[in-house]
């Protein structure tokens, strides 16, 4: 049976202005139930990831300060949230949505995160409305519990993973991919086993052989377990997006990730990432777009 974790019933304080989308997460994971995409009972509150997990990949000092309001002002607005008791509540809820997705995709074949793909959080600090970061200390804790010898994170958020390539840097058996806009931010990039940088207006036909190059180097190893951050936000009418690139092609990017990874067996995990369309539908329908993708091809 696949499973769909989420976290969308933990409040969390935005900053005044804010344009962050908080109530995405709470409308996907509404429209998953109401189009019974999953069966009864897949669709689970993820569980917050233990302390002992995080700190296999933030410092113990950087937890501390997200869970005792020890964190800077410059720091809140680099992250992108004020602060309350639910900070830490919600990124460890985060942590432990993409844990039981992982499980439950090495069990079945493919599970799904509504939501996750926290990779600017980096292991001392939290910036890009990321807390802790999702991929990272799930990878972190499956490698070292032994449960997989090497994982992929093919990261297709149009923002670099900047936090996930700064984390991973030094463990060689996991290897990140990020395609990415070569403008668009973080503006000092980090640097993944492999970067894709694509300029703004790419458009269709560049975005999908970068998909191709970047897919087969994470498949390469065929490794025990892909991350696919699904990212909606490089759709054309995103407000983030700028690389021009339409539905059409984000559904052959998804049926490209699925179809080789179905073809290879190799386990799928996905998170969301960003999807900042006004209005936020937009971005939602597309999360469908690429659940039903995936469930028509695992099944």
């Amino acid at each position: 049976m696949t499973h769909a974790f989420h976290y969308a019933d933990i409040p969390i304080l935005l900053r005044q202005n804010s344009r962050y989308p908080l109530h995405k997460f709470a409308l996907l994971r509404n429209a998953v139930v109401r189009e019974g995409l999953f069966l009864p009972g897949a669709v689970i509150s993820g569980e917050p990831a233990a302390e002992s997990i995080l700190s296999l990949t933030h410092t113990t000092e950087y937890i501390s300060q997200v869970k005792n309001n020890g964190l800077s002002e410059q720091e809140l607005r680099e992250m992108g949230f004020q602060w309350s008791e639910n900070l830490h509540r919600r990124g460890s809820a985060i942590v432990g949505s993409t844990l039981g997705n992982a499980k439950a995709a090495l069990s079945s074949g493919i599970s799904f995160t509504l939501g996750g793909g926290s990779h600017h959080a980096f292991s001392n600090r939290g910036r890009g409305y990321c807390i802790y970061n999702d991929t990272s200390c799930v990878t972190n804790y499956l490698l070292s519990a032994g449960a997989v010898r090497t994982v992929s994170i093919f990261d297709c958020d149009v923002h670099q993973g900047d936090g996930t390539a700064e984390i991973l840097s030094t463990e060689p058996r996991a290897f990140t991919c990020s395609i990415h806009g070569a403008k668009n931010y973080p503006f000092r990039k980090e640097r993944s086993s492999l970067d894709l940088d694509l300029e703004d207006n790419c458009g269709d036909e560049r975005y999908l052989e970068a998909v191709t190059t970047g897919l087969a180097a994470c498949l390469e190893q065929r490794p025990d377990l892909l991350f696919y951050v699904a990212g909606a936000d490089p759709f054309e009418e995103d407000r983030l997006g700028r690389l021009k690139i339409s539905s059409g092609a984000l559904a052959q990017r998804d049926k490209l990730v699925f179809e080789q990874c179905r073809r290879l067996e190799i386990p799928v995990s996905v998170v969301f990432g960003g999807g900042y369309c006004e209005p936020i539908e937009k971005t939602v329908a597309l999360n469908l777009q690429t659940i039903e993708i995936a469930t028509s091809l695992f099944q």
